[in-house]
């Protein structure tokens, strides 16, 4: 049985022979096992989506998992801004990412630029990926645009990509209640109007809709992320995708969240959008 000693995540550093052990974990499916070693592909074996995972860890007994690591790759490049005259120039502090199809369930590795944009992703799986980056005030890029994807050899090595990134817009405005009296703390978020997989309000461009939208939530700074309405119900959500079908929601308790109609915005500017909440 489970004691309030157990816990749900443990990590280890393997010996010199390659073992290991993780040890004081909590009865039941071991939902995902990570395994990271320089040289190596990430390895994650998920119970998810019908995967087997790790198996079971029954409570007094010990569980063998025998691990075996592929040889990775590395992904160099550089993250790039574009401005809109075509000025170029490095972006430090940018977080990339390394993506496949089951990123969302399995991880992903990533890295950190540098003060000359300059970036180094290690342990990547060979085969067909995508590569982007995020940053506060620029656009992620679509991972399903043929400027993100890059094949990795199955022989590893190194693979040079490098990232470019255009300047996001902002969208403010202010959330009232159906009397007109300012909501403060509502949370509002912009998000795309084609919807997690296509279809929703507004149908959008179909460029961010599906993957590029479930990216966008993954990665730090992917969106403007959910702000609070201050006392007086006004709001300002930055890193909003530019020239794109886009929505603000807005939440709060006891109140039915609220959506705006579908907006754009250009790179730079500031698109105003005020809620009402019933």
């Amino acid at each position: 049985a489970s004691t309030d000693s157990a816990a749900s995540t443990q990590t280890a550093i393997t010996g010199a022979d390659g073992s290991f052990k993780l040890e004081g974990l909590r009865p039941g499916t071991v939902a995902l096992g990570q395994v990271r070693a320089a040289g190596y592909a990430d390895l994650m074996a998920s119970a998810l989506m019908g995967g087997t995972g790790w198996g079971e860890v029954a409570a007094g007994e010990t569980t063998n998992v025998e691990v075996k690591l592929d040889p990775g790759a590395s992904v160099t490049g550089r993250v790039i801004a574009v401005g809109p005259d075509g000025s170029r120039s490095p972006v430090a502090g940018a977080q990339v990412a390394v993506l496949t199809m089951m990123a969302g369930l399995t991880g992903y590795p990533t890295a950190v630029s540098g003060e000359d944009g300059s970036f180094r992703v290690d342990g990547v799986r060979p085969g067909q990926v995508s590569i982007v980056a995020s940053a506060p005030r620029y656009v992620v890029p679509n991972p399903t645009d043929e400027a993100s994807q890059l094949t990795v050899p199955a022989s590893g090595g190194t693979v040079e990509k490098d990232i470019f990134l255009s300047s996001a817009g902002a969208v403010e405005g202010v959330v009232t209640n159906s009397k007109g009296v300012p909501v403060s703390g509502a949370r509002v978020r912009a998000t795309a109007a084609a919807g997690m997989f296509g279809g929703g309000r507004g149908g959008g461009r179909g460029g961010m809709g599906g993957m590029g939208g479930i990216v966008r939530m993954l990665l730090p700074n992917g969106t403007g992320g959910t702000v609070l309405s201050d006392a007086e119900g006004r709001y300002r959500v930055e890193t909003v995708a530019a020239d794109e079908k886009m929505i603000v929601v807005a939440e709060a308790d006891e109140y039915v969240a609220s959506e705006s109609e579908p907006f754009t915005v250009k790179a730079g500017e500031t698109a105003r959008t005020d809620l009402v909440l019933q």
